[in-house]
């Protein structure tokens, strides 16, 4: 399997400018994606962790190092064995910037000597999209770009643990297992020593890089100024019988 290589994975990660993606094509409504605890929970996402940043010259250099090939007039480099080397993107449908991102993505990739081609040579429709990570993939595609909607829990075994079905990279090891299981343990009660879990569990993945975030965005949802103890932050400490309004009728701007 190519992408069992962690050096391709990495290189792969170092040449995203994702923070150009978000500044451009998000004009700056998302943030640069570092770990795989976004910080929407921000209790144990580890602001210290950088995750990779962008780096094509490093890239190159773990390319390099690795036995990735580029010959001198080739567009293209070759794997380690000397075979050519070509890698399936499977992407989907959604706004008008969907398209422009993956060719972004495709040509840093490019950029770099590596040539990844888009699944059917387009974007799928979203549905049809899921369907596919969700069902055994066989050797369709190596890569993919999704997306992750997190609720109030914070534990990564929701999307990366070995028998979820949401695992769609299908990652495991033995450490990551363990690190999982610790935060569903007694011991988990113990904030502060959870956020320590957590941020080993954060900085394997950095340097295992089964998956990386590129972008993260937060849904915007306005409340009137009437309303009282209430809270979308899921670190509030606030409930719903607790939720109150100041008079009858809302407040309207100007009045």
């Amino acid at each position: 399997m190519k992408m069992a290589d962690v050096e391709l994975r990495k290189a792969m990660w170092h040449a995203l400018d994702t923070q150009l993606v978000a500044d451009q094509y998000y004009h700056g409504l998302v943030n640069r994606g570092t770990t795989l605890i976004p910080p929407y929970h921000r209790d144990f996402h580890d602001e210290s962790n950088p995750g990779l940043e962008y780096d094509p010259d490093k890239a190159n250099e773990i390319l390099d190092a690795a036995g990735y090939e580029w010959a001198e007039g080739e567009k293209y480099r070759t794997d380690p064995d000397g075979e050519e080397l070509e890698i399936i993107f499977a992407s989907y449908q959604g706004s008008d910037t969907a398209e422009p991102i993956v060719e972004f993505y495709r040509q840093s990739w490019a950029d770099i000597g590596l040539n990844v081609q888009l699944l059917d040579g387009r974007l799928h429709e979203l549905n049809s999209f899921y369907d596919m990570l969700y069902a055994p993939s066989g050797d369709k595609f190596d890569i993919y770009q999704g997306q992750i909607v997190v609720g109030s829990n914070p534990d990564p075994a929701n999307h990366r643990g070995p028998t979820s079905y949401l695992n769609f990279s299908r990652y495991q090891s033995d450490e990551s297992n363990e690190l999982l299981e610790k935060g569903r343990s007694a011991e988990a009660f113990d904030t502060d020593w959870l956020i320590d879990v957590y941020n080993e569990w954060q900085q394997l993945m950095v340097d295992e890089v089964p998956e990386f975030p590129t972008v993260t965005s937060a849904s915007l949802m306005a409340i009137n100024n009437r309303i009282v103890n209430y809270s979308v932050d899921p670190a509030e400490k606030i409930y719903y019988y607790q939720l109150g309004v100041t008079q009858e009728e809302p407040f309207i701007d100007g009045m």
